[in-house]
C-alpha cells in the first residue's frame, strides 16, 4: 500500500503537472474547451460524453457551469442530446471552421510553451517507460501485452480501440515494476489532452498506431531496450502530438 508521504508526493505531482490545464470556471470556456477536444478528436463523432457528474468532475467545474457550457455547444450543432439507454450527450461531425478555431485559440494560447513543454516531457517519459519495459518484462507481461494487442487489432468501434490502447499502454508501464512511472504515464496523458484521459483519434491514426503497437510489442519481448524507446518515440510524435500540432499551425494560418 501507498504510504501518506507516498500519496501526498504523487498528489502534489499530479496538481504540479495538470496545474496549467484548469478552468476558471466560466461556460464560455468549459465550452471553448469541449470544443477544442472535439476539433483535435479527443473525442470523434459519434462518440458519447461522459456522463454529467463525471464530466463536471474532469473539467473541476459545477454542474451548472457545464450545463451552460453544453447548451452552447447544442446551440451550435456540436452535440445532441439522445434520450434512452443508449442516449446521452453525443458529438457531431464538425466542420472545422473560423468559429472552431476561436475556441481553439482561447484555449491553447493561455497555455502559451506550457503546453508544448508538457508534449515534450511526455514524450521523454513514454520512451523511459518503453525502454525500462524493455530491461525489466517478464513472460507473462508479454502475454498480456499480446492479449491487449490483439483485441486492438480486432477493435470493431473507436471505443473498442481506445480500451484496448489504454489496456496495452497500462500493461507496458506495468511492466516497469515502477508504480511511480505508470502513475506519471496516466497524469501526462490527460495533462496533454486537457484534462481528458485520451488521446486524439482517427481512422487513420489508428492504422498507423496499429503497426506502431505491433513493433513496439516485439521490441519489449526482444528486450531490445535502445528500438523500443524509438519506437514509443515515433508512435508519440505521430500519434498523440502530431494532433495537437496540426491543429495549432490551422490556428495560426487562419484568420480568427
Amino acid at each position: 500500500m501507498e504510504s501518506e508521504i507516498t500519496r501526498q508526493f504523487l498528489s502534489g505531482l499530479d496538481d504540479e503537472i495538470i496545474g496549467t490545464m484548469r478552468l476558471h470556471r466560466a461556460p464560455q470556456q468549459v465550452a471553448d474547451r469541449l470544443l477544442t477536444a472535439i476539433a483535435v478528436g479527443i473525442y470523434a463523432p459519434g462518440d458519447r460524453l461522459p456522463p454529467e457528474r463525471e464530466l463536471a468532475g474532469i473539467l473541476g467545474v459545477s454542474r451548472q457551469t457545464l450545463r451552460l457550457a453544453l447548451e452552447q455547444l447544442l446551440t451550435k450543432d456540436i452535440v445532441s442530446i439522445r434520450r434512452g439507454r443508449q442516449g446521452g450527450t453525443v458529438v457531431l461531425p464538425v466542420s472545422k471552421n473560423s468559429s472552431v478555431f476561436q475556441s481553439a485559440l482561447r484555449t491553447l494560447d493561455p497555455l502559451g510553451e506550457s503546453f508544448n513543454e508538457l508534449l515534450d516531457y511526455r514524450n521523454l517519459i513514454e520512451q523511459q517507460i518503453a525502454r525500462t519495459a524493455a530491461q525489466r518484462r517478464e513472460d507473462k507481461d508479454i502475454e498480456l501485452m499480446k492479449r491487449a494487442l490483439a483485441s486492438y487489432r480486432d477493435a470493431k468501434s473507436v471505443q473498442e480501440s481506445r480500451a484496448a490502447d489504454h489496456e496495452l499502454h497500462d500493461f507496458i508501464a506495468s511492466s516497469t515494476r515502477n508504480s511511480y512511472l505508470r502513475r506519471l504515464s496516466r497524469t501526462l496523458i490527460a495533462a496533454t489532452n486537457l484534462g481528458f484521459m485520451q488521446d486524439p483519434f482517427s481512422v487513420s491514426l489508428r492504422e498507423h498506431a496499429l503497426s506502431d503497437h505491433e513493433a513496439l510489442v516485439v521490441a519489449i519481448a526482444n528486450q531490445d531496450v535502445e528500438g523500443a524507446a524509438r519506437i514509443a518515440q515515433e508512435h508519440f510524435l505521430t500519434t498523440s502530438s502530431a494532433p495537437w500540432k496540426e491543429l495549432v499551425e490551422k490556428i495560426h494560418s487562419t484568420e480568427v
